[in-house]
C-alpha cells in the first residue's frame, strides 16, 4: 500500500512542470519563427561584401570533415572586427582566420562540418557578428549540405522515442542569450515519421517545431526549439517571487512532448533548462 502511494506522489512530482506548461497557450506567427531563424541584418551589412553567402556541397561522406570558406572584403573606410560566430547547428563550426580586416582588405570566414551522424540534406546557416551592429549580425550565410548515409547511425542516436531516436533529449538555454537550437533525430521505425510538438503545452518563451516533415524510415531529421528572453523575463516577472526560491544554476525547467512518434508523452518528452 504504502509503495503504491509512494509510487502516485513521484508521478504527480514529475508532472508538476508540464501542468505548469498547459497554462501557457500560445499561436506561434509565422513571422515570429522566420524573424529567430533568419534575423535582419545590420543596416551597414554591405560594408562586409561576399563573394557569395551561400554555398552548396553534395555527395559528403559520413566520415569526411570538410571545410568551407566565405570570402569578404571590407567595403568600408574603417576596420571590420568579428566580434563572434554562431551557427544554427554544432555540426558547423566557424571561425576567422583574423579578427580584424581593415579598408579594402579580404577577409575569409571558415566552417569545417563534421557530418557523422547527420546525413540528408539540409541547411545550415551561419551568423557573423561584428563591431557594425551591437545588436544584429553583419551577414547570415548559409551552407546548404547533403551527406551519404552511413551503414549503421542508430549508435549516434542513444535515446528511443518510440518511432525515432534523438541524438540528446536535455539541454539548457541561457536566460539572457535569444538562441535557435535544432535537435537530430532518427526515424527507427519503418514509416514515415513527422514529429509535432505539443505546442499547447509551451510555456510563452518557448517555440517548438518539426523542420523536417515526413522523415522516411532510416533518414534523419530535425526539430527545433526558440528561446526568447525578453519573454521568459516577462513570465518571470508576470510571477512575483518566482526567481527569488530558484537556484542560480538552475532557473525554470519545461518540457516539449513529441507527437506522433508513437510514444507516451513520459517517453517522448525534451528537457529543457532555462540557466
Amino acid at each position: 500500500m504504502m509503495r503504491g502511494r509512494l509510487a502516485l506522489c513521484l508521478l504527480a512530482f514529475c508532472l508538476v512542470p508540464l501542468q505548469q506548461a498547459v497554462a501557457q497557450i500560445r499561436t506561434v506567427p509565422k513571422e515570429l519563427l522566420d524573424s529567430i531563424a533568419n534575423p535582419a541584418v545590420a543596416e551597414n551589412s554591405s560594408l562586409m561584401e561576399f563573394d557569395t553567402r551561400r554555398i552548396v556541397a553534395a555527395g559528403i561522406a559520413e566520415d569526411e570533415l570538410p571545410v568551407y570558406s566565405y570570402g569578404f572584403v571590407n567595403r568600408g573606410d574603417k576596420p571590420i572586427v568579428v566580434n563572434r560566430i554562431t551557427t544554427s547547428c554544432g555540426c558547423a563550426v566557424a571561425e576567422c582566420a583574423s579578427r580584424v580586416t581593415g579598408p579594402g582588405e579580404r577577409g575569409t570566414i571558415s566552417v569545417t562540418y563534421h557530418p557523422k551522424g547527420h546525413p540528408g540534406r539540409f541547411e545550415r546557416r551561419i551568423f557573423v557578428y561584428t563591431n557594425l551592429s551591437s545588436e544584429r549580425p553583419t551577414a547570415v550565410l548559409s551552407l546548404d549540405v547533403t551527406v551519404r548515409a552511413g551503414e549503421d547511425r542508430s549508435r549516434w542516436f542513444p535515446h528511443q522515442m518510440g518511432r525515432i531516436r534523438m541524438k540528446v533529449k536535455e539541454f539548457a538555454f541561457r536566460q539572457d542569450v535569444k538562441d535557435v537550437v535544432c535537435l537530430a533525430f532518427l526515424n527507427a521505425g519503418d514509416v514515415p515519421v513527422t514529429p509535432v510538438p505539443d505546442t499547447a503545452m509551451l510555456p510563452s518563451y518557448l517555440k517548438a517545431w518539426c523542420e523536417t516533415p515526413g522523415v522516411e524510415p532510416g533518414k534523419e531529421g530535425e526539430i527545433c526549439i526558440a528561446f526568447d528572453p525578453d519573454k521568459f523575463r516577462e513570465q518571470a516577472a508576470a510571477n512575483s517571487g518566482w526567481l527569488s526560491g530558484a537556484s542560480s544554476r538552475d532557473v525554470s525547467r519545461t518540457a516539449v512532448v513529441l507527437g506522433g512518434v508513437g510514444a507516451p508523452p513520459r517517453e517522448s518528452a525534451i528537457i529543457i533548462t532555462i540557466q
